[in-house]
Protein backbone atom coordinates (compact mmCIF):
# COMPACT_ATOMS: atom_id res chain seq x y z
CA UNK A 1 0.00 0.00 0.00
CA UNK A 2 2.71 2.15 1.09
CA UNK A 3 4.44 1.88 -2.70
CA UNK A 4 1.72 1.86 -4.73
CA UNK A 5 2.18 -1.87 -6.08
CA UNK A 6 -1.20 -2.76 -7.48
CA UNK A 7 -0.04 -6.13 -8.75
CA UNK A 8 1.88 -6.45 -5.41
CA UNK A 9 -1.43 -5.94 -3.59
CA UNK A 10 -3.98 -7.78 -5.89
CA UNK A 11 -1.86 -11.27 -5.70
CA UNK A 12 -1.54 -10.82 -1.85
CA UNK A 13 -4.96 -9.85 -1.63
CA UNK A 14 -7.16 -12.73 -3.35
CA UNK A 15 -4.69 -15.11 -1.58
CA UNK A 16 -6.07 -13.76 2.10
CA UNK A 17 -9.90 -14.20 0.36
CA UNK A 18 -8.47 -18.17 0.37
CA UNK A 19 -8.03 -18.17 4.03
CA UNK A 20 -10.04 -15.37 5.32
CA UNK A 21 -9.21 -11.69 5.01
CA UNK A 22 -10.73 -9.39 7.53
CA UNK A 23 -8.39 -10.52 10.04
CA UNK A 24 -5.58 -9.54 7.87
CA UNK A 25 -6.99 -6.06 7.07
CA UNK A 26 -7.06 -5.57 10.73
CA UNK A 27 -3.59 -6.12 11.66
CA UNK A 28 -0.94 -2.83 12.27
CA UNK A 29 2.39 -2.24 12.37
CA UNK A 30 5.42 -1.55 14.81
CA UNK A 31 3.73 1.53 14.92
CA UNK A 32 0.35 0.26 15.32
CA UNK A 33 -0.80 1.74 12.04
CA UNK A 34 -3.41 0.08 10.12
CA UNK A 35 -3.89 -0.06 6.48
CA UNK A 36 -6.15 2.68 6.45
CA UNK A 37 -3.12 5.39 8.64
CA UNK A 38 -0.76 4.43 5.86
CA UNK A 39 -3.20 5.23 2.86
CA UNK A 40 -3.89 8.49 5.05
CA UNK A 41 0.07 9.21 4.56
CA UNK A 42 -0.11 7.65 0.81
CA UNK A 43 -1.11 11.32 -1.49
CA UNK A 44 -1.83 9.98 -4.39
CA UNK A 45 -5.24 8.52 -5.31
CA UNK A 46 -4.39 5.88 -7.40
CA UNK A 47 -4.64 2.51 -8.67
CA UNK A 48 -3.48 1.04 -5.64
CA UNK A 49 -5.51 3.42 -3.30
CA UNK A 50 -8.62 2.86 -5.36
CA UNK A 51 -8.33 -0.80 -4.56
CA UNK A 52 -7.85 -1.12 -1.37
CA UNK A 53 -10.29 1.76 -0.19
CA UNK A 54 -13.19 -0.02 -2.63
CA UNK A 55 -12.12 -3.69 -0.75
CA UNK A 56 -13.12 -1.74 2.80
CA UNK A 57 -16.00 -0.56 1.73
CA UNK A 58 -17.33 -3.35 0.93
CA UNK A 59 -16.46 -4.67 4.67
CA UNK A 60 -18.23 -2.48 7.16
CA UNK A 61 -17.73 -4.02 10.46
CA UNK A 62 -13.64 -3.84 9.64
CA UNK A 63 -13.62 -0.58 7.97
CA UNK A 64 -16.02 1.04 10.90
CA UNK A 65 -13.19 -0.66 13.61
CA UNK A 66 -9.86 0.69 10.93
CA UNK A 67 -11.54 3.79 11.01
CA UNK A 68 -12.10 4.29 14.84
CA UNK A 69 -8.45 2.73 16.16
CA UNK A 70 -5.63 5.20 17.21
CA UNK A 71 -1.72 4.18 16.31
CA UNK A 72 0.65 4.68 19.08
CA UNK A 73 0.66 8.05 19.14
CA UNK A 74 -2.91 8.21 19.46
CA UNK A 75 -3.59 9.38 16.01
CA UNK A 76 -6.49 7.90 13.79
CA UNK A 77 -6.59 7.62 10.14
CA UNK A 78 -8.37 10.96 9.42
CA UNK A 79 -5.92 12.71 12.12
CA UNK A 80 -2.80 11.00 9.95
CA UNK A 81 -4.39 12.74 6.90
CA UNK A 82 -5.28 15.83 8.36
CA UNK A 83 -1.25 15.81 9.45
CA UNK A 84 0.58 15.08 6.60
CA UNK A 85 -1.50 17.83 4.84
CA UNK A 86 -3.72 15.19 2.54
CA UNK A 87 -6.72 16.82 1.80
CA UNK A 88 -7.53 14.26 -1.31
CA UNK A 89 -7.32 11.07 1.58
CA UNK A 90 -8.96 13.03 4.12
CA UNK A 91 -12.42 13.86 1.48
CA UNK A 92 -11.90 10.32 0.47
CA UNK A 93 -11.85 8.51 4.05
CA UNK A 94 -14.27 11.50 5.38
CA UNK A 95 -16.74 10.11 2.38
CA UNK A 96 -16.13 6.72 3.32
CA UNK A 97 -17.23 7.49 6.96
CA UNK A 98 -20.79 9.18 5.97
CA UNK A 99 -21.41 6.94 3.09
CA UNK A 100 -21.08 3.96 6.05
CA UNK A 101 -23.37 5.72 8.36
CA UNK A 102 -20.13 5.72 10.78
CA UNK A 103 -20.66 7.57 13.74
CA UNK A 104 -18.38 10.78 13.50
CA UNK A 105 -18.08 12.35 16.96
CA UNK A 106 -15.59 10.48 18.32
CA UNK A 107 -13.60 10.40 15.72
CA UNK A 108 -13.40 14.63 15.47
CA UNK A 109 -12.98 14.79 19.19
CA UNK A 110 -9.66 12.49 18.96
CA UNK A 111 -6.86 13.88 20.85
CA UNK A 112 -3.47 12.73 20.27
CA UNK A 113 -0.64 11.73 23.13
CA UNK A 114 0.19 14.97 22.22
CA UNK A 115 -2.87 17.05 22.84
CA UNK A 116 -3.84 17.70 19.34
CA UNK A 117 -7.28 17.29 17.46
CA UNK A 118 -7.71 17.27 14.17
CA UNK A 119 -7.82 21.16 14.01
CA UNK A 120 -4.25 21.69 15.44
CA UNK A 121 -2.95 18.83 13.26
CA UNK A 122 -4.51 20.57 10.15
CA UNK A 123 -4.07 24.30 10.93
CA UNK A 124 0.27 23.31 11.26
CA UNK A 125 0.53 20.96 8.48
CA UNK A 126 1.62 21.37 5.06
CA UNK A 127 -1.34 21.95 3.23
CA UNK A 128 -3.48 24.16 0.67
CA UNK A 129 -5.49 26.38 3.01
CA UNK A 130 -8.90 25.25 1.68
CA UNK A 131 -8.02 21.88 3.87
CA UNK A 132 -8.88 23.66 6.72
CA UNK A 133 -12.03 25.44 4.97
CA UNK A 134 -13.04 22.09 4.37
CA UNK A 135 -13.34 20.96 7.93
CA UNK A 136 -14.25 23.73 8.97
CA UNK A 137 -17.39 23.27 6.80
CA UNK A 138 -17.69 20.05 7.91
CA UNK A 139 -17.68 21.38 12.22
CA UNK A 140 -20.29 24.39 11.22
CA UNK A 141 -22.82 21.34 11.45
CA UNK A 142 -21.53 20.38 14.75
CA UNK A 143 -21.41 23.33 16.79
CA UNK A 144 -21.03 22.04 20.39
CA UNK A 145 -17.63 19.47 18.81
CA UNK A 146 -16.37 22.95 16.76
CA UNK A 147 -16.57 24.66 20.25
CA UNK A 148 -15.03 22.08 22.20
CA UNK A 149 -11.67 21.78 19.58
CA UNK A 150 -11.57 25.04 19.46
CA UNK A 151 -10.59 25.56 23.17
CA UNK A 152 -8.44 22.09 23.39
CA UNK A 153 -5.10 23.11 24.30
CA UNK A 154 -2.06 21.34 23.14
CA UNK A 155 0.85 19.77 25.46
CA UNK A 156 2.55 22.69 25.10
CA UNK A 157 -0.38 24.94 25.88
CA UNK A 158 -1.73 26.05 22.23
CA UNK A 159 -4.92 26.25 21.02
CA UNK A 160 -5.71 25.57 17.40
CA UNK A 161 -5.82 29.37 16.92
CA UNK A 162 -2.45 30.38 18.93
CA UNK A 163 -1.24 27.42 16.05
CA UNK A 164 -2.39 29.30 13.03
CA UNK A 165 -0.82 32.86 14.88
CA UNK A 166 2.61 30.78 15.54
CA UNK A 167 2.92 29.97 11.97
CA UNK A 168 2.07 32.72 10.35
CA UNK A 169 -0.92 31.30 8.76
CA UNK A 170 -3.05 34.59 8.05
CA UNK A 171 -5.75 32.71 5.93
CA UNK A 172 -6.31 29.97 8.62
CA UNK A 173 -6.06 32.60 11.33
CA UNK A 174 -8.87 34.58 9.51
CA UNK A 175 -10.75 31.13 8.50
CA UNK A 176 -10.93 30.50 12.20
CA UNK A 177 -11.90 33.38 13.49
CA UNK A 178 -14.76 33.98 10.71
CA UNK A 179 -16.47 30.74 11.79
CA UNK A 180 -16.30 32.07 15.48
CA UNK A 181 -18.71 34.84 14.59
CA UNK A 182 -20.55 32.81 12.21
CA UNK A 183 -21.54 30.40 15.10
CA UNK A 184 -21.07 33.23 17.95
CA UNK A 185 -19.17 30.69 19.95
CA UNK A 186 -17.29 32.21 23.01
CA UNK A 187 -13.98 33.59 22.92
CA UNK A 188 -12.66 35.03 26.14
CA UNK A 189 -10.65 32.25 26.53
CA UNK A 190 -9.41 31.54 23.33
CA UNK A 191 -8.18 35.21 23.16
CA UNK A 192 -7.07 35.18 26.99
CA UNK A 193 -4.94 31.61 26.50
CA UNK A 194 -1.43 31.46 27.24
CA UNK A 195 0.23 28.42 26.63
CA UNK A 196 3.14 27.03 28.95
CA UNK A 197 5.77 29.68 27.55
CA UNK A 198 3.57 32.13 28.89
CA UNK A 199 2.77 33.47 25.43
CA UNK A 200 -0.59 35.09 24.57
CA UNK A 201 -1.83 35.68 20.73
CA UNK A 202 -0.15 38.69 21.05
CA UNK A 203 3.17 37.25 21.74
CA UNK A 204 3.08 34.79 19.02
Amino acid sequence: VLHGRLKNIETIFNKCNEIGIDDILMKTNKRGENILHKEAMHELNDDSSSYVLNLLKSKDGVLEELLNEKDHEGYTPLDKAAKFGNFTKFKTIWEMLIKSKISTDIILKNVNKHGENIIHLTVGSDCDDNFLNYMLTILKSKRDILNELLHKKDIEGYMPLDKAAKFGYIARFNAIWKVVEELNIPTNEILKNENKYGANLMHL
